[in-house]
């Protein structure tokens, strides 16, 4: 069946919300919340399709899904979905906000990120503001599509364990739908750095390097045998094949093997096999978690958005 990309909504407003989200999530991101999605029984096959998905998309939005490796740079564009959906346009003042609460790029590094993505083509010049020294932006229509492919192939990759993102999916293709996920999806990641503040941030050495955790998901699928997963290795990793199927060079993964190495959750033995440490297979985990109550929470948030919208 053919389906539409959403297209973005024309309302400009310069200033990004107040954000002051943590409270929102405080039930859904509870520890015995967490731990029963670890004991579900298909935790192990959904945490290996959710990884599995996590390098740059194929087809004709392969060279656009590589922009987004970088962690600034994805949270940038989408904090452009999310400013659009819920305001109209995105400004430099409404993304250094967001930014700067996240704490993934500094204020003088906003103007850059600007630059980048609209030169990569994620965003463009929306219609001008009221006053006219503010420019405001918005996602382009290959934006649009690259997230509206990527978060459908990642709430049905998490429909096993979450069944409840079975609604979302079902009105997927309506704009309305598709833009409350993503705002909804973004206040998700501001209400988790706020809800989290002041914790170990355990893997933020591998998702703060370009394709880090890209990289890291397929060093631990390699290692997959069918058993418990996260696997523990020995794993005897292709390095060529790594940076070729994350579409990364060698050196990013190797930079990736080093950092997990001299943090203590990867060790290579002397036949040069790669064990990974209960430590990092604890994280991942975590964050596999955390991500699919992340979809399912915005899926139903989205849906709740549209209602009031329609009401």
């Amino acid at each position: 069946m053919k389906t539409s990309t959403p297209t973005a909504p024309s309302i400009v407003v310069p200033e990004a919300p107040d954000y002051r989200l943590a409270p929102l999530i405080a039930d859904v991101i509870r520890q015995e919340n967490l731990e029963r999605l670890r004991r579900h029984p298909a935790f192990e096959a959904t945490a290996r399709r959710t990884m599995a998905a996590w390098v740059p998309p194929a087809g004709d939005l392969k060279a656009l899904g590589r922009t987004l490796r970088d962690i600034a740079t994805f949270m940038a564009a989408l904090w452009a979905m999310q400013l659009t959906a819920e305001t109209g346009a995105m400004t430099r003042t409404g993304l250094a906000r967001i930014m700067a609460d996240w704490g993934v790029a500094s204020q003088s590094r906003v103007g850059a990120l600007l630059v980048y993505l609209k030169l990569v083509g994620l965003i463009e010049r929306g219609p001008p503001l009221g006053d006219d020294r503010t420019k405001a932006y918005r996602p382009t229509a290959q934006l649009r599509r690259l997230f509206h492919d990527r978060f459908r192939r990642e709430l049905t990759n998490c429909l096993p364990i979450m069944p409840e993102v079975g609604a979302v999916l079902a009105r997927w293709d309506e704009p309305l739908v598709f833009d409350g996920f993503m705002a909804a999806n973004g206040r998700f990641m501001l209400a988790t750095q706020q809800s989290l503040t002041g914790a170990p941030d355990n893997l933020s050495l591998f998702s703060h390097r370009k394709s880090g955790i890209s990289i890291l998901s397929q060093m631990l699928l390699a290692a997959d045998t069918g058993g418990a997963f996260p696997p523990a290795g020995p794993v005897r990793l292709n390095i060529s094949d790594l940076a070729r199927t994350c579409s990364a060079s060698r050196q990013q993964v190797l930079a990736i093997l080093r950092v997990g190495t001299e943090a203590g959750f990867m060790r290579e033995d002397d036949e040069g096999l790669v064990h990974f440490s209960p430590e990092l297979r604890h994280h991942v985990s975590a964050m596999l978690r955390m991500y699919w109550v992340s979809m399912a929470w915005s899926g139903q948030e989205a849906l709740r958005w549209v209602d009031r919208k329609a009401g």
